[in-house]
């Protein structure tokens, strides 16, 4: 797992709790930035999950280079 992959899974997690403290003291504007923080984790765990696809991808590529 990569860096944005944690990051963004960390920045999820801190939405949740966000979010849940905005619904138990009746805070909308809490939920709501939780939920934005949860986009925004999901939205860089994607771009690690990309990142990582595209290096191994890259990587597979030199290997059947050199092979040749």
């Amino acid at each position: 797992m990569n860096e944005d992959r944690l990051t963004g899974n960390a920045k999820n997690l801190g939405g949740q709790v966000e979010e849940g403290l905005g619904q138990a003291t009746g805070d909308i504007k809490g939920q709501l930035q939780g939920k934005a923080r949860q986009a925004e984790g999901a939205l860089q765990d994607v771009y690690g999950q990309v990142k990582k696809t595209a290096s191994d991808a890259a990587e597979a590529i030199r290997e059947s280079d050199r092979s040749k």
